[in-house]
């Protein structure tokens, strides 16, 4: 019941409200080649940037990218864990078998949300972990975080 309750005042009133999240950084990796992607979301923009040993140039890509922002924090607080497993058939490589979101408050990371991947064929068979709720809303962000 209480759980139902957070969720109606969260959807019926403006995070703001509740927060004052200014930043929001996605941690993905890319699986073909050797780096990972850090994206950081404001309410105004959003820029990527690729890490492959030393950090390259950040490109704005706001252009064909609008944030949606206030739909990403709503959701990250909808999340329950801080961290979700995904049971996976093999061996990824360090650095690409972990996903994280950020969110920020002035420059102090308040919340920390982490996706990665473990290694157990036996349990990534079983469907209980892929019906996981957490999952499922992480899932969502990772590939909604412009407007269409």
């Amino acid at each position: 019941m209480k759980n139902l309750m957070n969720t109606l005042i969260l959807l019926l009133f403006p995070l703001s409200v509740f927060s004052q999240v200014d930043e929001i950084l996605i941690q993905v990796p890319i699986l073909e080649g050797s780096s990972i992607e850090i994206f950081s979301i404001t309410k105004d923009s959003v820029k990527k940037t690729a890490y492959i040993g030393p950090l390259e140039d950040e490109y704005n890509i706001t252009d064909h990218c609008k944030p949606n922002f206030e739909e990403i924090v709503r959701t990250v607080n909808l999340i329950k864990k801080d961290s979700i497993n995904v049971y996976f058939p093999g061996d990824l490589s360090p650095g690409k078998d972990i996903c994280i979101i950020y969110l920020y408050e002035k420059g102090i990371k308040i919340r920390q949300v982490k996706k990665k991947y473990v290694n157990d064929k036996r349990k990534s068979k079983k469907t209980k972990y892929k019906n996981d709720n957490d999952l499922k809303l992480f899932n969502q962000i990772s590939s909604s975080f412009c407007k269409d």
